[in-house]
C-alpha cells in the first residue's frame, strides 16, 4: 500500500502556512502582506486533508450498439498433460466448470511431440518426459466430458517410436480413427505439433524448418481427414513479435494455409519473470499481434485462407522460471486481460498453462494447486470471466479514461443484460470507476462480482443502479470486478 501524504508534504497547505507566517512576523514594509486570519491555517489543512482522503476517478463508457463479435463456443480452455498425477482427481470436472472451460488440450505441450498414444510411450531418445499411468486418452475424455469441454489434440509431429525418424502421420490417422470411428468421440480439433519452429521441440525429421513442416503437415491433414473429413486440423505459426524464424509463417501459409482449418500460436510475452507493470502492460500489445496474424494470412495464404481460425492454444505471462507473480493477483489481472483481448480480437479459442504444473506458492504456472487442489488468483480470474460472458453473447465496444491502470471490456449477454469487466493495474491507486452507456442507461439492480484487494475469494453483491442509469464502484488496486445490469430499452 502507497505512504498516504501528510499535510506537511502538501502544497497547498505549504502556502497557507506560508502566507500566515509571513503575516505574523512580517516581512518588511516594502512587501508586507496582509496577515492571513485564525481561520486561514484551519482551511488550508482542511484542504489538504480533502486532497489526502481523494480518490482517483475513471469513467467507462459502454458502446452497446458497436458489436466487435459474438463470444464463440470454443472461447477458452485449459491446458492438461500426460504427466499430471491430478488430473483424474474427482473434484476437477467441477472446478473446469466453474471456470466456464470449455476446451481442454492433450496431451501436453512438448510432451506431445515424444507421445504415442496407444501405450503412453515416449519416443527412444525422445527426452526426460514423464508420464502418469493412468492419464491416457481414454481417462482425459472422461474429465472433458464431466466438465462439458471440448478437447484440442496434438499430434506428434516430431518422431517415431525408435526415434529415427519424424512422426508418423499413419499413428495420427490411427487416433483419429479411435477417438471418432471406434470410441466415437467426436474429437473435432486437432494440432499437428506443437512449436515446431523451436530447436527446443523433438524433432527427428531429416530436413527441418518450415517448408519441411508444412509438406509433412499436408500429409498428415490426408491421412487425418481421409479417416473422419469432418474433422478440423490446424498448423503451428509463430506469435508475431516472439523473435523467432521470420520465415517461418509466410512459408507455411504459402503451402499449407489452403489446406488447414486454424493456425496455432504460443503467447508468452516474456521468457523469464518481468516486473508486475511490465507483465501488466503486455496485453495492450494483443489487438497489434491479431492484426500482424490476420494480414500474414491474408498476404501468404490468399484466398484459401480466408477460412483460417486462429487458435492461442498456450499462454501464460512467462516461459520460464515462475515466481509469486504468478501465483498473485498480478497474474490474475493479466490473465484476464489476455483472454478478453484476443477474443475481442476475433480469435477462436485461447488456452491457458496450465491445469496443474507441481509447482509452489512461491511460483507455479498451474490454476490449481497439485495434490490440494486449492485454487490460485488465476482461477478466479476465470470463474469471473465465466460470469461475465458466456457463448452467443455479443462483445462490444468500451473505453476507459484512465487506460493504463483501469481496464474495461463489455459484452450485451444474451439474457439482455450488459455486463462490463474491469480491472485494475494499478499497483498502490484506488479507483472510483463509473460506467456509463453511450445511449440510455441501466436500470434496477446491478450484480457485482469482485476479486481482489484483500479478499480471499469472489464477493458477490447486490447495487442499486444510480438516478442517471450509471453505476459506480470502488476498485482497490490488483482488483478484477464484473458488474451486470438490465439496460433501458433505449439502449
Amino acid at each position: 500500500m502507497a505512504m498516504k501524504p501528510v499535510w506537511w508534504r502538501n502544497a497547498a497547505a505549504w502556502a497557507g502556512l506560508a502566507a500566515w507566517m509571513s503575516g505574523v512576523l512580517g516581512a518588511g514594509a516594502a512587501d508586507a502582506r496582509a496577515p492571513v486570519p485564525a481561520h486561514g491555517m484551519k482551511a488550508a489543512l482542511h484542504a489538504a486533508t480533502r486532497q489526502k482522503k481523494a480518490i482517483p476517478a475513471a469513467t467507462v463508457t459502454v458502446w452497446t450498439k458497436r458489436t466487435i463479435g459474438v463470444l464463440p463456443a470454443t472461447a477458452w480452455g485449459m491446458n492438461t498433460a500426460v504427466w499430471d498425477g491430478d488430473l483424474l482427481d474427482s473434484a476437477v470436472p467441477g472446478l473446469l466448470k466453474n471456470m466456464g472451460v470449455r476446451m481442454l488440450r492433450f496431451p501436453g505441450g512438448s510432451e506431445a511431440d515424444a507421445y504415442h498414444w496407444q501405450d503412453g510411450s515416449i519416443s527412444l531418445g525422445g527426452g526426460n518426459f514423464a508420464v502418469y499411468p493412468e492419464d491416457t486418452f481414454d481417462n482425459f475424455m472422461t474429465v472433458a466430458r464431466k466438465a462439458g469441454a471440448q478437447p484440442i489434440i496434438t499430434v506428434n509431429y516430431g518422431s517415431n517410436r525408435d526415434g529415427s525418424d519424424g512422426g508418423d502421420p499413419k499413428e495420427a490417422a490411427a487416433w483419429v480413427k479411435y477417438a471418432n470411428v471406434t470410441k466415437k468421440y467426436h474429437v473435432q480439433y486437432w494440432e499437428i505439433g506443437n512449436e515446431n519452429y523451436g530447436s527446443w521441440e523433438v524433432d527427428r525429421h531429416k530436413e527441418k524448418g518450415p517448408a519441411a513442416y508444412a509438406k509433412n503437415a499436408l500429409t498428415f491433414i490426408q491421412d487425418m481427414k481421409a479417416v473422419d473429413p469432418t474433422i478440423r486440423v490446424g498448423v503451428v505459426l509463430t506469435c508475431p513479435g516472439d523473435g523467432q524464424d521470420p520465415n517461418w509463417n509466410p512459408t507455411v501459409l504459402k503451402i499449407a494455409g489452403g489446406k488447414a482449418d486454424f493456425v496455432i500460436v504460443h503467447w508468452y510475452p516474456f521468457a523469464l519473470p518481468g516486473s508486475a507493470s511490465d507483465i501488466l502492460a503486455a496485453t495492450d500489445r494483443i489487438p497489434w499481434i491479431v492484426s500482424q496474424l490476420k494480414q500474414q494470412i491474408r498476404d501468404y495464404a490468399g484466398p484459401a485462407g480466408k477460412h483460417l481460425q486462429i487458435l492461442v492454444t498456450e499462454t501464460n505471462s512467462v516461459a520460464n522460471s515462475p515466481n509469486e507473480l504468478s501465483v498473485g493477483m498480478v497474474n490474475a489481472v493479466f490473465l484476464a486481460n489476455d483472454f478478453t483481448g484476443w477474443l475481442e480480437g476475433g480469435v477462436a479459442n485461447v488456452d491457458w498453462w496450465d491445469l496443474h504444473n507441481y509447482g509452489s506458492s512461491s511460483g507455479d504456472y498451474g490454476v490449481l494447486a497439485n495434490v490440494t487442489e486449492e485454487p490460485y488468483p488465476t482461477y478466479y480470474a476465470l470463474v469471473l470471466l465465466n460470469r461475465f460472458e458466456r457463448p452467443g453473447d455479443t462483445m462490444v465496444r468500451a473505453q476507459s479514461t484512465q487506460p493504463a491502470d483501469i481496464t474495461a471490456h463489455a459484452v450485451v449477454r444474451k439474457d439482455g443484460k450488459t455486463a462490463v469487466l474491469f480491472t485494475n493495474r494499478s499497483a498502490t491507486r484506488t479507483y472510483q470507476v463509473k460506467v456509463r452507456l453511450d445511449a440510455g442507461g441501466f436500470q434496477g439492480a446491478a450484480t457485482v462480482d469482485q476479486y481482489g484487494g484483500q479478499a480471499s475469494t469472489i464477493t458477490t453483491r447486490s447495487q442499486a443502479v444510480a438516478k442517471d442509469g450509471t453505476i459506480t464502484i470502488t476498485l482497490p488496486p490488483y482488483t478484477i470486478a464484473v458488474v451486470a445490469a438490465p439496460v433501458h430499452a433505449s439502449s
